[in-house]
């Protein structure tokens, strides 16, 4: 018996892949592959972590900082005409010798205490001062609680924290303090930055701070400053241009 549709000039015994093979072989082929698309470009790196920084009411010369190897400072918004708070001259001097700052809002020490009245005022104060020094408002605002808060003084904090978020924005307000308010603050969803002190923390480091105040009473130039790292990026600075 033939075998039906053989070819001219094969065998009459084909293997079954040689029939297999052929057919690939003789019929319509595939179309190519189109190209791979190319890749979105990967976002750039942040900085490497920990940045150094440091926090003071009148501190060194951005010159004698920038030689200590200070990325970032911390500093003051408060009553205005307060000596302690940052200058435009001040600032401007910081950025030009490439360093970054971040801006805390304290009047004294248990403010925060005060509630949702005193939250609201200190906001606009301290939007008003960061637009007079040329500050963008995407730029956060940490507020002080400067004392051992026990749970009880929880809610007027976090009153404090969440109207002070009505006129700034929640991404506009963070909090600075012990591991417990800044935990609890940031756990309750009223602020989204966080920048806790080794005081009053027992040993305890909350693992959603961006910035972390790791010794007081250092000196830089003779200047009497605490020292910070940026544990995260962003942690909420306004960064030279």
């Amino acid at each position: 018996m033939s075998l039906p549709n053989r070819p001219h000039g094969l065998p009459r015994r084909i293997p079954a892949w040689a029939w297999k093979w052929l057919k690939w072989r003789t019929g319509k082929k595939p179309a190519p592959k189109p190209p791979s698309p190319t890749p979105a470009p990967k976002p750039s790196p942040g900085p490497k972590l920990p940045l150094r920084g440091c926090d003071y009411v009148s501190g060194p010369t951005p010159a004698a900082l920038k030689k200590a190897g200070v990325q970032f400072v911390c500093r003051y918004l408060s009553t205005p005409g307060n000596a302690k708070n940052l200058t435009k001259a001040e600032a401007t001097a910081l950025h030009k010798a490439g360093i970054a700052v971040v801006l805390v809002f304290e009047t004294t020490a248990n403010r925060a205490l005060s509630g949702a009245a005193a939250g609201r005022a200190d906001a606009q104060s301290a939007r008003n001062q960061a637009a007079a020094l040329g500050i963008p408002k995407t730029v956060p605002i940490y507020f002080a609680v400067d004392f051992d808060a026990t749970p009880a003084q929880q809610t007027p904090i976090n009153n404090y924290l969440r109207a002070a978020a009505t006129v700034l924005g929640k991404n506009g307000v963070g909090i600075y303090g012990g591991y417990y308010p800044v935990s609890r603050a940031l756990k309750a969803g009223v602020c989204a930055w966080g920048w806790q002190t080794y005081a009053w923390s027992g040993g305890l480091w909350y693992q959603g701070r961006h910035i972390e105040q790791y010794q007081n009473g250092a000196h830089i130039a003779g200047h009497s400053v605490d020292l910070d790292h940026a544990v995260r990026y962003p942690y909420g600075a306004w960064e030279p241009s």
